[in-house]
């Protein structure tokens, strides 16, 4: 694993971290005020846990735990004075005073007893402040830090949700801030899947060599004050031994940031409008082609199964399985058509959906996936952007796809 959220390969022992931090959040958070409350309870969290929160489970996988209710903290809430609060948001002093802000009367209080979980270590001048606010100490039966403030977003894959972070980890003088925020998410990683790890970087990478420093120091604190915390490689937990973890530094690789990917989950990011795994597409319907919404996730089956190929292998899967599924469920006239050898064709299985309006709910998400490739090739051709990769992989390599060296001046001319 990297701070830059690499993807965790299917041998790696962290294959199946996404359930794990999963199976955290339910039960150190969920399942265990649960178990202190008597009733039915509100969860109240910031912007950086709705995040967190959203990309691991379902309104239903909460409600089963008697969360009635999932609420802004930022947001104007109702007071429920009988019920009693989760709240699970980022250690800050905003979050901190907005809390605050909720039992300042004492004979008004906006829920019954609280619940304070935090997402990474409160420090001792946040720790103060709560200290100061009686209103609400006496009610809190919970207080827990419990180290999720990154995103679970993929079954073996991770990122640190922080998009504008790379001018202040590659500016002239790096951002103690910035490298404060990345250092502290990547110890709550390991914390969370119970890795001690031993903390590897490129000796000629000082900024790796920073944050390695800072991580390592990070994990010692952790270890040394948490006595009851085990680790995988420790006496007792030896189902696979410590974990490394690799430092890299961008900086040693700036080309492949640049270089377009032609993976389907590459494409859908670079040509379609995507805003939290929510995407928005042209497909066909009634009355034409139209603008559709969809949301692509680890509950979307086809899309985990799909998003790390090719895109020119994708289109032709789901042409495949669109046209079996079409054919063992269509008549006998339908299914002579279609033939029984055949390959169908994307043109081919368009022309058929659009006669056959009924087999668009049929095939369901196929029909879905099938809208949102020929979409994207649509907008692949028209932005001409096999021709602009094969400039990117010459500039790149300095030879063309012939393996023939490309003078300056001629990359210039394309």
């Amino acid at each position: 694993m990297s701070s830059s959220g690499k993807k965790v390969t299917e041998e790696s022992p962290l294959k199946h971290f996404r359930d794990v931090v999963q199976r955290r959040l339910m039960r150190d958070v969920i399942e265990a005020a649960a178990g202190l409350s008597r009733g039915w309870m509100v969860m109240v969290i910031d912007d950086a846990a709705l995040r967190v929160v959203s990309a691991l489970v379902g309104m239903y996988d909460v409600m089963e735990h008697r969360v009635t209710l999932i609420e802004l903290l930022s947001k104007k809430r109702q007071p429920l004075p009988e019920m009693e609060v989760i709240y699970l948001v980022t250690p800050t002093l905003e979050t901190i005073n907005l809390i605050l802000k909720d039992f300042s009367d004492p004979k008004r209080p906006r829920y019954g007893a609280v619940h304070l979980f935090f997402l990474s270590k409160v420090n001792d001048t946040l720790m103060q402040r709560l200290g100061t606010a009686p209103n609400l100490s006496q009610r809190v039966q919970t207080f827990k830090e419990v180290n999720m403030n990154f995103l679970a977003t993929e079954a073996s894959a991770f990122h640190l949700d922080m998009p504008r972070c790379l001018p202040g980890l590659f500016s002239s003088r790096p951002d103690d801030t910035t490298l404060d925020e990345v250092v502290d998410k990547l110890v709550s990683l390991c914390v969370t899947l119970n890795e001690y790890p031993h903390v590897r970087f490129n000796q000629n990478s000082v900024l790796g060599a920073r944050i390695a420093t800072l991580v390592q120091d990070g994990l010692n604190d952790f270890v040394a004050r948490q006595e009851d915390w085990w680790y995988h490689g420790q006496t007792g937990h030896m189902d696979r031994e410590r974990a490394t973890l690799l430092i890299l530094d961008r900086a040693e690789d700036p080309l492949t940031p640049l270089i377009h990917e032609h993976t389907y989950q590459a494409i859908v990011q670079d040509l379609l409008q995507v805003e939290d795994d929510m995407i928005t597409f042209q497909s066909e319907g009634k009355g034409g082609r139209h603008e559709t919404k969809a949301l692509l996730n680890e509950s979307d089956a086809l899309w985990a199964e799909f998003r790390h190929q090719h895109i020119a292998k994708v289109m032709e899967q789901i042409g495949e399985r669109t046209r079996d599924y079409i054919q063992a469920h269509a008549g006998v006239e339908m299914t002579r058509k279609l033939g029984t050898n055949a390959k169908m064709s994307p043109q081919e299985l368009a022309l058929i959906v659009k006669q056959l309006p009924e087999y668009r709910e049929m095939t369901g998400k196929l029909w879905m996936h099938y809208s949102i490739t020929t979409d994207v090739m649509a907008r692949f051709q028209h932005f001409g952007v096999l021709d602009l990769s094969e400039l990117e992989q010459t500039l790149a390599t300095g030879v063309d796809g012939d393996g023939r060296s490309v003078k300056e001046e001629k990359m210039l001319q394309r």
